[in-house]
Protein backbone atom coordinates (compact mmCIF):
# COMPACT_ATOMS: atom_id res chain seq x y z
CA UNK A 1 0.00 0.00 0.00
CA UNK A 2 1.68 3.25 -1.03
CA UNK A 3 0.86 5.72 1.89
CA UNK A 4 1.42 8.72 -0.64
CA UNK A 5 -1.85 8.31 -2.07
CA UNK A 6 -4.01 9.25 0.61
CA UNK A 7 -5.05 12.43 1.29
CA UNK A 8 -5.78 13.65 4.81
CA UNK A 9 -8.21 16.23 4.89
CA UNK A 10 -8.22 18.88 7.51
CA UNK A 11 -11.10 21.22 8.32
CA UNK A 12 -10.39 24.36 10.29
CA UNK A 13 -12.28 26.25 12.43
CA UNK A 14 -11.96 30.32 11.33
CA UNK A 15 -10.20 30.67 14.12
CA UNK A 16 -7.42 28.23 13.84
CA UNK A 17 -7.37 29.44 10.01
CA UNK A 18 -6.55 32.92 11.15
CA UNK A 19 -3.88 31.82 14.10
CA UNK A 20 -1.98 29.54 11.60
CA UNK A 21 -2.08 33.08 9.24
CA UNK A 22 -3.50 30.64 6.24
CA UNK A 23 -6.60 30.87 3.80
CA UNK A 24 -9.72 27.70 3.52
CA UNK A 25 -9.15 25.87 0.24
CA UNK A 26 -11.54 26.78 -1.97
CA UNK A 27 -11.19 23.76 -3.56
CA UNK A 28 -13.18 20.73 -2.02
CA UNK A 29 -11.00 17.74 -1.29
CA UNK A 30 -12.10 13.92 -0.11
CA UNK A 31 -10.27 11.95 2.16
CA UNK A 32 -9.31 8.84 0.64
CA UNK A 33 -8.18 7.40 4.39
CA UNK A 34 -10.48 5.51 6.51
CA UNK A 35 -10.73 7.90 9.09
CA UNK A 36 -12.58 10.20 7.02
CA UNK A 37 -12.37 14.31 7.44
CA UNK A 38 -10.62 15.31 10.25
CA UNK A 39 -12.00 18.45 12.23
CA UNK A 40 -9.40 20.72 14.17
CA UNK A 41 -10.02 23.75 16.55
CA UNK A 42 -8.02 26.16 19.26
CA UNK A 43 -8.31 24.33 22.72
CA UNK A 44 -7.05 26.99 25.47
CA UNK A 45 -6.57 25.21 28.68
CA UNK A 46 -4.90 27.35 31.79
CA UNK A 47 -1.44 28.18 30.41
CA UNK A 48 -1.78 25.04 27.57
CA UNK A 49 -2.76 25.71 23.98
CA UNK A 50 -3.58 23.11 22.07
CA UNK A 51 -5.10 22.56 18.82
CA UNK A 52 -8.27 19.52 19.28
CA UNK A 53 -8.46 17.29 15.69
CA UNK A 54 -11.18 15.01 15.68
CA UNK A 55 -12.15 12.15 13.16
CA UNK A 56 -15.30 12.53 11.90
CA UNK A 57 -16.04 8.91 11.42
CA UNK A 58 -14.49 7.60 14.68
CA UNK A 59 -14.81 10.95 16.77
CA UNK A 60 -10.87 9.74 18.01
CA UNK A 61 -9.48 13.11 19.02
CA UNK A 62 -5.71 14.40 18.80
CA UNK A 63 -4.16 16.77 20.87
CA UNK A 64 -1.50 18.19 19.41
CA UNK A 65 0.58 21.29 21.31
CA UNK A 66 -0.06 24.99 19.44
CA UNK A 67 3.21 26.63 19.26
CA UNK A 68 3.15 30.40 20.66
CA UNK A 69 1.01 33.07 19.29
CA UNK A 70 2.66 34.59 15.85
Amino acid sequence: QDIGSHVLTIRCTRKLLERLDVEASSVPLHPTNCLGDWYANLLFTGRARLIICVSERTLLPVFVEAGPPS
